[in-house]
């Protein structure tokens, strides 16, 4: 990650065509932004595919092919995250999530910066190699570190920023940054299960609602409503997707369509939709003050005793349910009635209760 001062030449495939992407950042054009998303996606349908040479350079092998290889979407909030973090030009990590940091001598052009940071990150697998153990079980190695984060399956999101700075000593420098949501480069956890690129849908079921864009062997996590649409649009008009509502965090979740929260962190099928807390302590967590909004652990709190902090709405049905005529089905309700067979103790209670709801006065 020290200064580059010659810019690669990274061929990248047509994986998806111009995009007009809205960010507010003006930095970035939406060319920019396609040429990262699939320099990004390019490499990554390779790993799939398992076309992609593993390293030191010498080597002939190709790294083992990915099942469950997710394809990227460009993120316009993520974006603006690291665009800000760049703007300070400080060359170091934000912290904000997982990224890749890097920097150049002089100042560059933002395709020049993008194309040879990408190609620097990804040259890491092919002058260093990595090892199936460490694909099925991550373990921290700097000489890769650029380069998993690029490949890690499970990421979805991506946004970067380019800044041109000077720094302490007076020189030209850039600083370019991408940052993938949500996470990667976590210890113990695959950079990819080994397998084969999907072939159809079904092979794609890491994420709910997933697809297999099939021209890349990429699984593709779409935003879609989790819960049904119905539910989801009753939210929305009950003022549940905005964020100063407390069910905000779970109806944003599970409602992303709805709520105009695109892209989003898509869920997996273990997340559960119904709401019920997964661990038996979150009471005892509640009396600790972890569901208050400025607990630290409120977001973990959120997600895994949502009953108990009580943020999951109850549903109102969207259209209420017309309440019954109350009328008497015969004539004689009144006699009966005036008889004493409205009385509990009347053996003809039950009956008269069905039959003459208006004289025995149960409506």
């Amino acid at each position: 990650m020290g200064s580059s001062t010659v810019v690669a030449v990274f061929v990248v495939a047509a994986i998806g065509l111009a995009t007009a992407y809205q960010c507010s950042n003006n930095v970035l054009t939406d060319a920019d932004r396609d040429f990262i998303l699939n320099l990004h996606n390019s490499a990554r349908s390779n790993v799939a595919k398992g076309r992609e040479l593993n390293g030191p350079s010498s080597n002939t092998a190709t790294v083992p092919g990915a099942k469950n290889m997710y394809k990227m979407v460009y993120d316009c909030k993520a974006e603006a995250i690291i665009q800000a973090y760049t703007n300070k030009c400080v060359y170091q990590h934000s912290g904000v999530n997982m990224e890749n940091l890097w920097q150049g001598s002089s100042w560059w052009g933002v395709r020049a910066a993008l194309n040879s940071a990408g190609t620097g990150w990804w040259g890491e697998l092919r002058k260093n190699g990595v090892t199936n153990d460490v694909i099925n079980s991550y373990t921290f190695n700097s000489a890769i570190g650029h380069w998993s984060m690029m490949a890690w399956h499970d990421a979805t999101r991506i946004g970067c920023g380019v800044t041109n700075c000077t720094d302490s000593s007076g020189n030209k420098v850039t600083i370019g940054s991408c940052v993938y949501f949500w996470g990667g480069n976590m210890g113990g956890r695959p950079i990819w299960p080994i397998g084969t690129a999907c072939a159809s849908d079904a092979d794609c079921n890491y994420y709910l609602a997933s697809t297999c864009e099939v021209s890349t062997g990429l699984c593709k996590a779409n935003c879609v409503n989790y819960a049904s649409d119905a539910d989801c649009n009753n939210y929305l008009s009950q003022g549940y997707c905005a964020d100063s509502s407390k069910y905000a965090p779970w109806v944003q979740a599970r409602c992303p369509v709805a709520c105009n929260k695109c892209p989003n962190n898509p869920l997996k099928p273990s997340d559960l939709l119904q709401c019920s807390d997964t661990n038996t302590y979150c009471p005892n967590w509640k009396t600790s003050g972890y569901c208050d909004p400025s607990s630290v652990y409120y977001s973990w709190m959120i997600s895994t005793c949502p009953s108990t902090c009580d943020v999951c709405p109850a549903l109102q049905p969207s259209v209420q349910p017309t309440q019954p005529q109350c009328i008497d089905s015969d004539d004689y309700c009144p006699n009966w009635e005036a008889s004493g067979y409205c009385d509990p103790s009347s053996e003809y209670y039950d009956w008269m209760q069905s039959n003459c709801p208006l004289s025995c006065g149960v409506c």
